[in-house]
């Protein structure tokens, strides 16, 4: 899932979501993705959206097993491009945090 939140005081457009995933970190150093892919529909709210002040945006990205194993090495990154900015937000996507078992007796 992908949240965002205008922490400003103007209305922002958010345009288009992609994923995408670098080979390594000498890929990513010079910007040649190993994949990609844009997201069409993003499930709870469309695209493009009116983000108003001190409001989320809530997104969906369907993961798969490339996608698993580039956040697992910590080279999955989401792009969001929006009207505030002439080049997309990039943000490394992070590995979720699995609750740890309970023990029975």
């Amino acid at each position: 899932m992908v949240i965002l939140t205008n922490y400003g005081n103007q209305t922002i457009l958010v345009k288009s979501l992609w994923v995408f995933g670098f080979k390594g970190l000498l890929g990513k150093t010079l910007g040649k993705r190993e994949w990609s892919g844009f997201v069409f529909n993003s499930g709870l709210h469309p695209l493009p959206f009116k983000l108003e002040p001190a409001s989320e945006w809530q997104g969906l990205v369907v993961q798969n097993d490339v996608l698993n194993a580039s956040i697992a090495k910590g080279l999955a990154f989401v792009g969001i491009a929006h009207s505030h900015a002439s080049k997309p937000l990039l943000v490394k996507i992070q590995k979720a945090i699995e609750a740890p078992e309970e023990k029975t007796p």
